[in-house]
C-alpha cells in the first residue's frame, strides 16, 4: 500500500508512511496484538528515534549551511569533477567512501553527512538524482551488515543460537555484501536498470 501510494503519486512519502503505520495497527489488532503495553512501547521506541533523527538534521542542517557559506561545497565539487578520471571512477570512488562509514556509523548520519558534498557533483555531472539516490540506497542497506559495526549484524548476534560468535556473523553476511556489489555494478554499468520503473510513474 505504501509504494503503490507513491507510485502513483496519490500520497507524498510522508502521508504514505503515516498510512503505513496506520495498517500496521490495524494489522496489529486484526491479530489480536494490540494491547496498551504493546502501544507505548511503539510509541516510546518511534519518539526516540524521531527525536535522534531530528538533532541529526539539525547538526546535518547547521554542517551544510556551514559548508556552503565557507565556499567549501564548490571548491569539492571543483576538484572533483577536474579530475583527470572517468565519470565512472569519480561515482565508484564516492561509493567507495559511503562503504567506508558505513562499517563505523548508521545510514541516517552517512545520508546527512555525504549528499550536501555529493549532490553538487551529481548535478555538474548531469547524472539522473534518480539513478544515483537508488544505487546510494542499496549501499546504505549493504552498511548494515559490513563489518565491523554493522546494525544488521549485532541484530542477528542478538537473535543467533548460543555459541555463535561475530566472526561467524561477518563469514556469513559475506555472500551478501558479494551480492550487493555486484547489484550495484550492474545498476551503475546499466542505469534503465534502475530507471525504468521510475519511467511508469505518472
Amino acid at each position: 500500500m505504501v509504494i503503490w501510494l507513491i507510485f502513483f503519486g496519490w500520497a507524498t512519502p510522508t502521508e504514505a508512511a503515516a498510512i503505513g503505520t496506520f495498517l500496521t495497527f490495524v494489522l496489529a489488532a486484526l491479530y489480536g496484538k494490540l494491547n496498551w503495553k504493546l502501544l507505548r512501547a511503539g510509541v516510546g521506541q518511534a519518539t526516540q528515534l524521531s527525536v535522534m533523527i531530528l538533532i541529526i538534521l539539525t547538526g546535518s542542517a547547521g554542517f551544510s549551511q556551514l559548508l556552503s557559506f565557507s565556499g567549501v561545497t564548490t571548491a569539492i565539487t571543483g576538484f572533483a569533477t577536474d579530475l583527470p578520471v572517468h565519470p565512472i571512477i569519480l561515482l565508484i570512488f564516492m561509493q567507495l567512501i559511503v562503504v567506508f562509514l558505513g562499517m563505523f556509523i548508521e545510514q541516517t548520519s552517512i545520508v546527512l553527512v555525504t549528499l550536501p558534498i555529493f549532490l553538487p557533483i551529481v548535478h555538474h555531472m548531469g547524472w539522473d538524482p534518480i539513478w544515483f539516490g537508488i544505487i546510494m540506497m542499496v549501499n546504505l542497506e549493504m552498511a548494515t551488515i559490513t563489518p565491523p559495526f554493522g546494525l544488521s549484524l549485532f541484530v542477528m548476534k542478538g537473535v543467533a543460537p548460543p555459541g555463535t560468535t561475530m566472526v561467524d556473523i561477518y563469514g556469513a553476511a559475506l555472500p551478501f555484501i558479494l551480492i550487493n556489489i555486484l547489484l550495484m555494478a550492474l545498476m551503475i554499468a546499466m542505469p534503465s536498470l534502475v530507471l525504468w520503473l521510475p519511467s511508469y510513474m505518472p
